[in-house]
């Protein structure tokens, strides 16, 4: 009981709201109305700071307030990776795909998928691995501690079970390594990687994309919905995870 109570304050801790640290100085880019200004200000900070939930988040505004709803998705789209509990960035996700009009950017996760979307794939490789180091040390006890081995077997089964839990959630998500979201205006899908090849079709901006593979400059991709697959230079989609 003890370990579950230990376990829940730290999915607490973990789902901490994103206006901390890096608050102040997103805000303080934001608090022109030169959102151009304001989005180079958040770019420069997240290239010499590293990203964090409340840049990506304040970025994501910015974008939207100048129209730019892919990039604003793929701003949101970064920060919900990292913070996936946080409601402003889940309502400001939702809004910028409602205004990008494509039922393609996220298909809808099946009931058994949600509790695999609440926590992070960094909180989720933590806890395997936290679990894993649990189960490893219960296992000690048990072996060489009579006094402790009835009491470990119970505690080292819900290590067991969260360990396992959590790699089936990394398995799961493993495809969301490679997930892209289109960033320019309905760019052309190509047959092969040449600007001059024939079109297979074009995506809308803020759609989410697979990329299968790359090559010189393009990315072989295919919408989450299916049906549209082509090569896309680059510069037409953002990687929502850098790689």
């Amino acid at each position: 009981m003890n370990f579950l109570r230990a376990l829940f304050l730290l999915l607490s801790l973990t789902g901490v709201s994103l206006r901390a640290a890096s608050f102040d100085e997103a805000a303080a880019a934001l608090s022109s109305p030169d959102y151009p200004k304001a989005a180079a200000a958040l770019e420069k900070i997240i290239k010499v700071s590293g990203p964090s939930a409340a840049r990506l988040y304040n970025l994501g505004n910015a974008r939207f307030r100048m129209g730019e709803i892919g990039p604003a998705i793929l701003a949101y789209e970064k920060a919900a990776l990292i913070s996936p509990r946080d409601a402003g960035i889940v309502a400001n996700l939702k809004l910028a795909r409602d205004a990008a009009k494509s039922p393609a950017s996220q298909p809808d996760r099946r009931w058994w998928e949600q509790p695999l979307h609440f926590l992070s794939l960094h909180e989720w490789s933590w806890l395997a691995a936290a679990g894993a180091v649990f189960v490893a040390v219960m296992i000690c006890l048990a072996a060489f501690s009579k006094k402790y081995r009835a009491k470990s077997l119970g505690v080292m089964a819900a290590a067991v079970c969260l360990t396992v839990f959590s790699a089936a959630a990394l398995v799961h998500r493993a495809g969301e390594r490679s997930h892209a979201v289109i960033t320019t205006a309905d760019p052309n899908l190509r047959l092969s990687p040449f600007e001059a090849a024939d079109s297979t079709g074009s995506l809308s901006s803020g759609t989410m994309v697979q990329v299968e593979k790359t090559e010189n400059g393009w990315r072989y991709v295919s919408s989450l919905s299916g049906g549209i697959k082509g090569w896309l230079r680059e510069k037409d989609a953002g990687m929502v995870m850098a790689p």
